[in-house]
């Protein structure tokens, strides 16, 4: 048997799979849970851009034809939504274009891990030529909305997105490393309480299901296997259940790296929150070694994963940003049609955040930016949030406007005059906290940069 017809027949095996499990013993379990809904998620790290860096040398050097692959598997497995890592927006936008009528998926949101000159030009004329940049992207089948992601403390950015395929369901990627998985746990769980819906949560984690960094994203009903078991997370994963019935539960599944002279391990997961989903989900991890000219389309297999869903969210239109502060850039303010548009960014205060900051992003720390504060902000990435009907600005040292202490509270046609002038040509606009309240921008706080 030739390994394409190969592939065929594990397809089919892995959606029968979905049907009908089988246990350890042969007997045949019962069928998953009647549900709402099931999810088909794909999550790739698919090494876009380094692709003939060190240990990658049973990786193809060519930056088209995993795409070319990718979009091949995708329409064949047909996924609703799909969660990429280390890739260039010029491969997104030809991957969207490949899938075209076969099996047609929306550029959702891409998040910039930062500019990356190595990135191919288009390939095609014919494809979206709308991104620029490296790092995540989300396609999903139909329209989605962007969200503002929650702010984890991890090195590079997250990408967060409402799906209309269910309601209220959010869906979001990270590529992020072991030490960063806790606070990565804690900033998803304060969200996911403060948006309501379901959430599917993917990517590329840099650990190991039994590392203690992992306690809390997985459930505090899946064991850990360590002691003490100490999991308080909120996430199911796919592929957990350690018997046909799925009552037992464990941290586990298919090694996903594919690194030559490399022992397996599971770096790339998929989960899905326990308060919408079952417990038991399918998983897959799929190699593509000989796949691109004889060599392996990435040193990651791709991970596909099936959940069930056993209730959705809310209908109707739901808030894309949850209450609390959040920092960026404000680049337009419309006071008429009740609007903010900003772009998320991390502002670093305190000698040592903006020391540790500084080091991660190899930023000298004698320069002035990491004296008084820094500011990392990988991309782009416009989101337009809603005004509340009584929004208030507090700016610093606006001109034509005084009060008996700065920063003045000023009129939001003002504010946005400002907005303007700071986002005009290649400048990023007013950096600011907002303050959200019941998902609106209740007051944009002015950040003095001296």
């Amino acid at each position: 048997m030739n390994r394409s017809t190969s592939r065929i027949l594990g397809a089919l095996l892995v959606t029968s799979a979905v049907l009908a499990p089988t246990g350890c013993d042969g007997a045949e379990p019962p069928e998953p849970p009647a549900s709402v809904g099931t999810v088909k998620v794909l999550t790739y790290n698919a090494r876009g851009l380094l692709r003939d860096a060190e240990g990658a040398a049973h990786v193809d050097g060519d930056r088209w034809r995993f795409v070319d692959v990718l979009a091949e598997r995708i329409a064949a497995e047909r996924p609703h939504i799909v969660l990429l890592q280390e890739i260039c927006g010029t491969q997104v936008d030809e991957l969207a274009h490949l899938l075209g009528e076969r099996h047609p998926m929306t550029v959702a949101t891409v998040a910039d891990d930062g500019a990356q000159r190595n990135c191919p030009a288009p390939r095609t004329a014919a494809a979206d030529q709308g991104h620029r940049g490296y790092g995540k992207a989300i396609l999903t089948v139909g329209p989605a909305v962007p969200m503002v992601p929650p702010d984890t403390g991890a090195r590079f950015g997250t990408g967060c997105v409402r799906w209309s395929g269910q309601p209220g369901l959010k869906a979001c990627v990270v590529h992020t490393s072991a030490e960063e998985a806790p606070g990565v746990g804690r900033a998803f769980a304060a969200w996911h309480a403060a948006l309501p819906g379901p959430l599917i949560l993917g990517g590329d984690f840099n650990a190991v299901p039994t590392d203690r960094e992992m306690d809390l994203l997985y459930s505090d009903r899946v064991p850990s296997g360590l002691e003490p078991d100490t999991g308080s997370g909120f996430l199911y994963e796919a592929d957990m259940c350690a018997d046909p019935d799925c009552r037992t539960l464990a941290r586990g599944g298919e090694g996903t790296l594919a690194r030559s002279q490399q022992p397996d391990a599971k770096f790339d997961y998929l989960f899905a929150d326990h308060d919408h989903f079952a417990p038991r989900a399918s998983a897959n991890a799929e190699d593509t070694d000989g796949d691109c000219a004889g060599r392996a389309c990435s040193d990651h297999r791709m991970l596909w994963g099936e959940f069930h869903l056993e209730r959705t969210g809310p209908a109707g239109e739901l808030p894309i940003v949850a209450d609390g502060r959040i920092s960026g850039y404000v680049r337009r303010v419309d006071p008429e049609a009740g609007t903010l548009t900003f772009d998320p960014a991390q502002v670093f205060t305190g000698a040592e955040a903006i020391a540790r900051a500084c080091a991660e992003d190899g930023v000298d720390p004698v320069t002035e930016w990491c004296h008084d504060y820094y500011v990392r902000n990988r991309g782009r990435e416009d989101l337009v949030l809603p005004l509340a009907p009584d929004a208030t600005a507090r700016l610093y040292f606006t001109p034509g406007v005084t009060c008996a202490q700065e920063p003045c509270t000023v009129p939001l046609t003002r504010a946005a005059a400002v907005a303007a002038e700071r986002s005009a040509g290649d400048l990023p606009g007013l950096l600011s906290h907002l303050v959200i309240r019941g998902g609106q921008v209740a007051t944009i706080e002015h950040i003095y940069t001296p």
